[in-house]
């Protein structure tokens, strides 16, 4: 599945990664406007969430994780937030 994402900023890459329960890349809007000064910030809306299709949401975590699969990039900082 691709997901949508949005890129904003240039720098070392760092991922916000939102959990199952919240709305999607929009839960990051403060942390983009801060950190895009100096990182290249990435913005994964999760499936089923904000504007990556799909709702089929039994095996979530799992699809999750084969989504989730950012190549070419090294040092990548990850983030999430739990609620």
């Amino acid at each position: 599945m691709i997901l949508h994402t949005e890129v904003f900023g240039d720098g070392e890459p760092i991922v916000f990664l939102h959990t199952g329960l919240q709305t999607g890349m929009t839960d990051f809007e403060y942390q983009r406007e801060y950190f895009k000064e100096k990182y290249k910030v990435i913005l994964p809306d999760l499936r089923g969430h904000g504007k990556s299709g799909e709702k089929d949401l039994s095996n979530f975590f799992e699809d999750s994780a084969q989504d989730i699969v950012f190549e070419q990039l090294s040092n990548i900082v990850r983030t999430a937030r739990k609620s």
